[in-house]
């Protein structure tokens, strides 16, 4: 018995120790790493009234192009049903600025949304964080609250490995920042290492919800729970004006033994309209630049002229 109350005070210590940044927490921390150039996430999506009851639906395949989140770029295809073929296409649009058309939406609910989805495409967090900083001021970037004097050491530390790679008879000649000559600065370094690479900002704290463990996020306007143990999105809210909306990822499960999705995610929008959005299927693989771009022409060629359901714009673009 002692063993285990022992056990279960060393798992807070050590989670209370690893307080992730409010950003760190926004990626698809579960997943694996994505080494092909694109992610392939094909959904169906309903629209749901207050009286639970399904007004329409659809379906749609996001094709993201994973790299610098500055020049994200996205093919949104939508189908007329799950046989996603050329001939089913609906609609095709191709956005290859993805992140300045999100942080520019005046729609709370589509920036939101299509942030979440990069996230979980891509594994990078920093369209979401924008996102979420456009709609509240307190929520920080990682980049605002770096700890610089940790930086400032790796940073020295690694023009230090080029230069012995440069010149091995240095190695002999002077000291590794992170082994320095004298003791007391040793003990400096040893503690400075022992430091989050990010600062405390105290909008993260861990919580016990029934009988699970969570990171509480709580900004002026934000609030999320995550999974202690995996780092899994499971609830955001955001308030805007006198809305609120909310997200809710359940479900997860492997896609391909490695990858990882929410199968289900819950999104309310304004006037408490609901969005239920199940994942069929992922993919990943690699694409040629210019056999995206063709990909995206020959979608967008083959785009019907009925649209969609006018129910569903205030999620996609």
């Amino acid at each position: 018995m002692k063993k285990h109350i022992l056990l279960f005070f060393l798992f807070c210590f050590n989670l209370y120790a690893l307080i992730p940044s409010p950003e760190s927490l926004l990626r698809n921390n579960n997943n694996g790493f994505i080494a092909d150039k694109y992610t392939s996430i094909a959904f169906q999506v309903k629209a749901i009234d207050l009286s639970g009851k399904v007004e329409a639906e659809t379906y749609f395949k996001f094709l993201f192009e994973n790299g610098d989140p500055k020049r994200a770029s996205l093919l949104q295809t939508e189908f007329e049903s799950l046989q996603m073929e050329e001939s089913k296409v609906v609609e095709a649009r191709s956005f290859s600025s993805l992140d300045k058309i999100v942080l520019s939406d005046k729609s709370p609910a589509r920036k939101l949304f299509y942030s979440l989805m990069h996230s979980l495409g891509t594994n990078d967090a920093s369209i979401f964080a924008r996102s979420l900083r456009s709609l509240d001021s307190s929520f920080p970037l990682n980049a605002e609250i770096l700890n610089q004097e940790k930086l400032r050491l790796l940073e020295n530390q690694k023009r230090y490995l080029y230069s012995v790679k440069k010149d091995t008879s240095l190695k002999e000649k002077s000291f590794s920042p992170l082994n320095p000559e004298s003791e007391e600065e040793r003990a400096k370094v040893q503690e400075l290492l022992r430091q989050s690479t990010y600062k405390d900002t105290g909008l993260v704290s861990l919580e016990k919800v029934q009988d699970r463990y969570y990171f509480a996020l709580k900004t002026n306007l934000v609030s999320g729970l995550f999974s202690a143990i995996d780092y899994r999105l499971h609830k955001l809210e955001v308030k805007h004006e006198e809305e609120v909306y909310s997200f809710e990822n359940t479900n997860y499960i492997l896609f391909d033994g490695t990858h990882e999705y929410p199968k289900l995610i819950k999104i309310v929008g304004s006037n408490n309209r609901a969005f239920l959005l199940q994942i069929v299927q992922v993919a990943h693989f690699n694409l040629p630049k210019v056999d995206f771009a063709a990909k995206a022409q020959s979608l967008t060629k083959s785009s019907k002229s009925k649209g969609r359901n006018a129910l569903f714009d205030e999620l996609f673009y």
